[in-house]
């Protein structure tokens, strides 16, 4: 059964290449293909960062349940930070998108999808861009945690990629903030080459 699901999503993911071009919906169906690529092959434990993006692709939110590992280096990156700039460092390495587009390759290329669009890094952004719209505004949540930050001391429950002055920036989500009327967002780098 999983060598017919398999080869059917390898055509799938093969036909997607194809194609060339890309939409919202032609991302969705990647996405979901890959997902189930990384299942057949028992492959989520490997490609962490792209079992990472798929589920919260997926899901209107994300917790420890669904990618206990990244959740926890996101959670630990608020323990571990000494300063503001450390923290916006260590979150951004724990949801790296130029690793995860790394993955992406890895997984694609050691199932023998070897399409010359896998190689154009424009093309690969492109996917890359259209995963991070979808995602924004979908938090990854957290066991409230208690920080402190320029001597600001507040409680946080999880972060969220959102949109400000049109670029796709990181929010830190805590009670007090919002109580405050207040955001405390960070720059998210999307570093793809």
């Amino acid at each position: 059964m999983n060598f017919i699901m398999k080869g059917k999503i390898l055509n799938d993911l093969d036909n997607f290449f194809k194609l060339g071009h890309m939409s919202r919906q032609s991302v969705t169906f990647f996405i979901v293909q890959i997902r189930l690529l990384l299942e057949v092959t028992n492959s989520k434990n490997k490609f962490k960062l792209v079992n990472f993006y798929c589920n919260w692709f997926l899901h209107k939110n994300l917790n420890k349940s669904k990618v206990p590992e990244i959740v926890k280096r996101i959670a630990n990156s608020f323990d571990t930070s000494n300063s503001k700039n450390e923290l916006i460092f260590n979150l951004n390495q724990s949801i790296s998108s130029r690793l995860f587009i790394i993955e992406l390759k890895e997984l694609l290329l050691e199932n023998k999808i070897t399409n010359s669009n896998i190689g154009d890094d424009e093309y690969m952004f492109n996917i890359l861009e259209i995963i991070l719209n979808e995602i924004k505004n979908r938090p990854l949540l957290l066991e409230n945690k208690n920080i402190v930050i320029d001597a600001f001391e507040f409680s946080v429950f999880g972060i969220m990629l959102t949109n400000h002055n049109d670029k796709i920036v990181m929010e830190i989500l805590s009670k007090e903030l919002k109580k405050r009327n207040k955001r405390m967002l960070f720059d998210f780098v999307i570093d793809y080459l």
